[in-house]
């Protein structure tokens, strides 16, 4: 007897990526799932696959850019 139905989702690094730079981005996660593969993905799935990338995107994000106006002011560039 064959399977039916959609085949288990495999999450790729080039997907994490994509996932981590959006949720940096304050894109919403609802949105993300529809962007991320073609005919989108729901957000439990999202969640279930991506839930570092998704908590950790906007803490990357914010620490990149205060290390680059720290040093910006730290090289006297205000």
């Amino acid at each position: 007897m064959s399977r039916r139905g959609r085949p288990a989702f495999q999450p790729t690094d080039e997907m994490r990526r994509t996932v981590e730079r959006l949720a940096a981005c304050g894109v919403p996660q609802d949105d993300i799932g529809r962007v991320l593969v073609p005919g989108g993905v729901v957000k439990h799935t999202l969640i279930k696959y991506f839930r570092e990338e998704l908590d950790t995107g906007a803490i990357r994000a914010n620490a990149l850019v205060a290390s680059s106006l720290f040093n910006k002011a730290k090289s006297g560039d205000t």
